[in-house]
């Protein structure tokens, strides 16, 4: 029996719950942090709300966007050409916040991978990257470098 699926199934679990617990050290709950994060990653795109909830796969994104822009993280942008989109823009408070999120992420994947070698956690990412050729956030992110 093939064992594959079941172990990167494993892997996909460890490493979200995992992750999880860690970012809600940051003092907000996982999908705000998380959601603040790609809002720094991505936000000299101009990224919608829309676009942001594809990238989280997170119910309820219209709560998290609406408790960050409360809590003074983010703005909402209309833009001109279409007044249905909105753009999701950080403040100076959410940079801050989403610059510590996204140190504490890299931190996080340092010491979830630390048992790789470099050559290793080189080879992971490419074989990652294969297996979610279709993932809006891995396109995003190829476009990126």
């Amino acid at each position: 029996m093939e064992q594959t699926g079941l172990l990167y199934s494993e892997f996909i679990t460890q490493y979200n719950f995992e992750l999880k617990k860690y970012l809600t050290s940051s003092g907000m709950p996982f999908n705000q942090a998380k959601a603040l994060m790609l809002i720094g990653v991505f936000g000299e795109e101009d990224l919608s709300q829309k676009e942001l909830a594809e990238l989280c796969d997170t119910p309820a994104m219209s709560r998290v966007i609406d408790k960050l822009s409360e809590e003074g993280y983010i703005i909402r942008e209309k833009q001109t050409v279409d007044s249905r989109r909105v753009n999701l823009e950080l403040t100076d408070k959410g940079r801050e916040k989403s610059s510590a999120i996204i140190d504490m992420y890299n931190d996080y994947n340092v010491g979830f991978l630390s048992p790789l070698s470099k050559a290793e956690r080189r080879q992971l990412s490419e074989i990652l990257s294969k297996i979610t050729h279709k993932s809006e956030l891995v396109r995003r992110l190829k476009s990126k470098k």
